[in-house]
């Protein structure tokens, strides 16, 4: 994890923070996120020279990084609007 961004919001999301998955996707590397699963953002990486976007999370005792791409036709529709896919739970 690049610890340049640590501790740094992206967009909706909140270092320490509860989501849920709102609508189901898939990233960069074809894994499926289905709604309801349940995750805590820890940060994350974009990489301008490719428009890949890592965001990490925290999930089953585990670290997860959701790998997307902000061209369009891969991921863009997600990047852009993190609010339709991750649901800030209380």
């Amino acid at each position: 994890m690049n610890n340049t961004c640590q501790n740094k919001s992206f967009g909706v999301l909140h270092p320490g923070v509860r989501y849920r998955i709102k609508k189901e996707f898939y990233d960069y590397n074809g894994e499926r996120y289905q709604v309801d699963e349940e995750m805590v953002f820890i940060d994350h990486n974009f990489v301008p020279y490719e428009s890949g976007l890592s965001l990490f999370f925290r999930t089953h005792n585990r670290e997860l990084q959701i790998m997307l791409c902000s061209l369009e036709g891969f991921q863009q529709h997600i990047v852009h609007d993190l609010d339709a896919y991750f649901k800030r739970q209380q």
